[in-house]
């Protein structure tokens, strides 16, 4: 048993210092030493835990974003319309973590990912998506009421995370007085339900309903 909680231990010291170096340097500029070290353990235990490098990555990428949802996939209720399912979801990604570190970590995060995934071919296994994006794509499918594919559903799905995180990014380029004014729940909020009138908006025009998009632009604009 005490074994058992060790690994669990080192393992997610591994986690915590891939998300630190990755997000600091990309994947191709970390190295498997210095994540090691950050952790306080060797180099074998990547290869232990996790199977090497690639693998390290794979699990960090999945960790931080699968927190990112907020485990979106449990915690909305099915009972709730597709469009207040939009909402939630969508005001989960903007409001982020408490965590100011954890919010900083993720956008850099985010950034070198799709930097690098463009510019060098990085590719996830077949039929992967990342979870904010599978359940972002849920949610939008629910609201089209359309049999949309599969590659549209996430093209959209990744489209609208990409607003959502985007105030995780901007908020650390902002005077301090602005960035922290954008901690405040209350202007999270606001931020949240103007992203989500936009992507109905959005939405309503990829659908073909110049009315209701129409209505979302206009409720987004307050």
């Amino acid at each position: 048993m005490t074994e058992d909680i060790t690994a669990q231990q080192t393992r997610q010291r591994l986690l915590d210092a891939g998300l630190a170096v990755f997000s600091e340097v990309g994947y191709h500029g970390a190295t498997i030493r210095e994540m090691a070290g950050r952790a306080g353990t060797n180099i074998a235990a990547i290869s232990y835990h996790f199977g090497g490098k690639d693998g390290l990555y794979t699990a960090v990428v999945r960790s931080a974003f699968a927190l990112a949802a907020g485990d979106l996939s449990t915690s909305l209720p099915s009972s709730d319309l597709p469009e207040e399912r939009l909402r939630r979801l969508v005001r989960a990604l903007v409001c982020g973590a408490t965590d100011d570190t954890l919010d900083i970590q993720r956008a850099r995060l985010l950034a070198w990912d799709t930097l690098e995934r463009t510019t060098r071919g990085m590719t996830w296994s077949a039929g992967y998506q990342p979870p904010f994006v599978a359940t972002m794509s849920h949610a939008i499918a629910d609201v089209l009421h359309t049999d949309a594919a599969p590659g549209e559903l996430s093209m959209l799905a990744i489209w609208l995370v990409g607003q959502c995180l985007a105030f995780q990014q901007v908020r650390h380029l902002l005077p301090e007085r602005e960035a922290q004014a954008m901690m405040d729940p209350q202007v999270r909020d606001a931020i949240a339900e103007v992203v989500y009138w936009l992507a109905r908006a959005g939405l309503a025009a990829y659908r073909g309903e110049p009315e209701l998009a129409a209505h979302g632009a206009r409720m987004a604009a307050g």
